[in-house]
């Protein structure tokens, strides 16, 4: 049964850095639709370099249990196309479901070897962009 997405996200681009901005719970027909957009923008920005990623979360990042095989496909397709470094962010209008959603989000990375990508969880969008910068993704 194919039912109407419900997730909300957009994506940006930062000189070698994803941004994504995201509103959840996901189904598996947004996790579906995110992961065509992530990957065509990967491929028009990022040939043959590596890139980092910066997950800004509202609401509640959970996913279904149908959407969670799609993340993890979705997650080793980045690595194999150049992401090294994630930054997520939970909001801080919601800190009671970063827990869940820190779980939710250690499964899907876990599904790769550890050290093909880091990633690391912040509070504020300037935390992780300081973290993004001094690692070089970013500029000022």
């Amino acid at each position: 049964m194919i039912f109407k997405e419900h997730g909300v996200y957009d994506i940006s681009v930062q000189k070698r850095l994803l941004v994504v901005n995201a509103t959840g719970p996901w189904n598996a027909e947004a996790a579906q639709h995110f992961a065509s957009r992530v990957k065509a923008t990967v491929l028009k920005n990022w040939t043959d370099e590596t890139w980092a990623m910066i997950a800004i979360l509202h609401g509640q990042g959970l996913y279904t249990e149908f959407s969670t095989p799609i993340l993890k496909d979705l997650h080793a397709w980045r690595v194999a196309h150049g992401l090294r470094h994630i930054a997520i962010i939970h909001s801080e209008e919601n800190p009671e479901s970063s827990v869940l959603t820190e779980y939710q989000f250690d499964d899907i990375y876990r599904s790769l070897q550890k050290g093909s990508c880091v990633q690391r969880y912040f509070r504020s969008v300037g935390q992780g962009m300081e973290w993004m910068k001094a690692l070089g993704y970013i500029s000022t």
